[in-house]
């Protein structure tokens, strides 16, 4: 029973050990990387966001930079929806150009008939 005791321990004990080896080593990863740096703990962009905080002159490009992409601007998906949506929008007013002039055509040559 003792050594069943010891053995349970001593496994849980190696066990636990690994798996805080295995997360430090990702934290490290990460401090270590500066893309996933940020400004945010250094003296003088502390000071002056708070200084912007009180003047109320903070805005959302005073934030420090996090690693995440701006979906908007860097997303393909969204220009490529945008020019399709350009496209669309020509195409609708060419359309309704083509309408009023065959309408405006048209009515003409009833008036003349007529």
């Amino acid at each position: 029973l003792i050594m069943y005791i010891g053995f349970i321990m001593f496994g849980k004990i190696v066990l636990l050990n690994m798996f805080v080896m295995l997360v430090m080593s990702e934290f490290e990863a990460l401090r270590s990387d500066p893309k996933n740096q940020s400004n945010d703990y250094e003296a003088l962009d502390h000071l002056g966001s708070k200084a912007l905080k009180i003047f109320k002159r903070y805005r959302r490009h005073h934030l420090p930079n996090i690693g995440f992409p701006d979906a908007q601007h860097t997303s393909l998906a969204c220009d490529q929806l945008e020019a399709k949506m350009e496209l669309l929008g020509r195409s609708l007013n060419t359309l309704c150009w083509n309408l009023q002039w065959t309408y405006d055509v048209k009515r003409r040559a009833a008036k003349k008939i007529a």
